[in-house]
């Protein structure tokens, strides 16, 4: 047997790197048929637009999933929440896609709405000291894996009758309780357990829920297999700028040790592509050293409004990609480079309060809106094929895909 074509796509950011169109943009030019959620849950935003036209965010669907054949696998890295996932397969069933291409693996554990409920709760509580959550749930859902043996996982809902559903949500539900009570909100009363219950065992009988054996053998017989990672390093719950990062790895360290556990997989050769906009983004609070409030760059698909609040832009931060790039112990060995079509007049070259050489960096908000070190973008740089180019100079990577624009048509592989 023949090892699979394997990329690792992972943002070098603090998210919202065109990750989605770079996975998408992969399968149809290596023929990969199988896509790997491998960190995050359904706070995931990866937008990917057709050249007809049709547009997707994808969030628990792999960013593949518009290519003919593409199977999605939620790994036990993955936390699924399966109302949110009924909603998007609802979309994209009018979009040519299908249920009948997801697997879950049996031990990814399960946001229920009661994980969301408590998520919105707290960081309304939190006042003017707001973490910038997605409020989908994702950190209340890992507190409670961490803290319950019995946390509810995809295993819980195989085969399992209205009964034993039902019994499994009041457990989360009474876990959760005491601290409703002393945010002092009584929300979970507005919330319908027969409708979850119902909407639980819809997802189970719309994907196939297995175990990790199964799901290597279905990798192992693959043409070629995309991990795709969800937020950006700099997000990372180990290496990324606290309390404002994410309760998962965003490096690829995940997908590493799943395919470190496989007898085949683990000898394969793999790619790690890093992907970055030529210009920093940031959806939600927390350090921006280069963010320009008023910089007039054009967004397609993030708005200002949610519980992430409004949606940052700044010039390109080269300190903060190093780090991000050193954040991933294998090397990034790829490097993706979206936007290029707004190319901006400034760039940092460095910041005297980020020592990229530590992992991980201590900075805090006030040291990261210290003066930086400025450098103005010539009109030789701005160019499309030049500033790219100096950008993987400059991290020492090579320059591997460049994107004009949001299709799969205006992603340019460099030779």
């Amino acid at each position: 047997m023949s090892c699979p074509v394997i990329f690792i796509v992972v943002g070098l950011g603090f998210g919202d790197e065109g990750k989605g169109s770079i996975v998408d943009k992969l399968c149809r030019e290596t023929g990969a048929d199988t896509v790997v959620r491998f960190n995050g849950g359904a706070q995931a935003a990866h937008n990917v637009c057709l050249p007809d036209g049709t547009h997707h965010t994808f969030a628990q669907f792999g960013s593949g999933s518009y290519v003919r054949g593409v199977r999605t696998i939620l790994s036990r890295h993955m936390i699924v929440n399966p109302s949110t996932f009924l909603v998007e397969a609802d979309v994209l069933g009018k979009t040519r896609c299908t249920t009948g291409l997801v697997t879950a693996d049996r031990d990814a554990l399960v946001t229920t709405p009661y994980h969301v409920v408590l998520n919105c709760t707290r960081e309304r509580a939190r006042g003017i000291t707001k973490h910038g959550t997605t409020g989908l749930g994702i950190s209340e859902t890992v507190l409670d894996g961490l803290a319950r043996k019995d946390a509810m996982r995809c295993r819980d809902l195989a085969g399992s009758s209205k009964m034993t559903l039902h019994a499994k949500l009041m457990a989360v539900r009474d876990a959760l309780e005491p601290e409703m009570a002393r945010l002092g909100s009584k929300e979970f009363e507005r919330l319908s357990l027969e409708r979850i219950v119902e909407r639980f065992q819809a997802f189970a009988n719309a994907v196939a829920i297995e175990s990790g054996e199964e799901i290597y053998t279905r990798l192992r017989n693959a043409r070629g297999i995309i991990f795709e990672g969800a937020q950006g390093i700099l997000l990372d719950q180990d290496f990324g700028f606290h309390p404002h990062t994410t309760w998962s790895r965003t490096t690829p360290v995940y997908a590493l040790e799943l395919l470190a556990e496989d007898a085949m997989l683990k000898d394969c050769d793999r790619q790690i592509v890093g992907v970055t906009r030529c210009y920093t983004t940031r959806h939600g609070e927390g350090p921006f050293p280069t963010e320009i409030p008023l910089l007039g760059l054009p967004e397609l698909h993030n708005g200002d409004t949610g519980m992430a609040g409004p949606f940052r832009r700044g010039w390109l931060d080269l300190p903060l990609l190093k780090y991000a790039c050193r954040c991933c112990s294998t090397g990034i060995t790829r490097l993706a480079i979206n936007h290029v079509d707004y190319a901006p007049d400034y760039y940092c070259v460095s910041n005297p309060h980020l020592d990229v050489t530590k992992l991980p960096v201590s900075i805090t908000e006030q040291e990261a809106l210290c003066r930086q070190a400025w450098t103005r973008v010539t009109e030789y740089e701005r160019t499309p094929e030049h500033f790219p180019q100096a950008i993987a100079e400059h991290l020492g990577v090579q320059l591997w895909l460049v994107g004009d624009g949001p299709t799969h048509a205006s992603k340019h592989m460099q030779t």
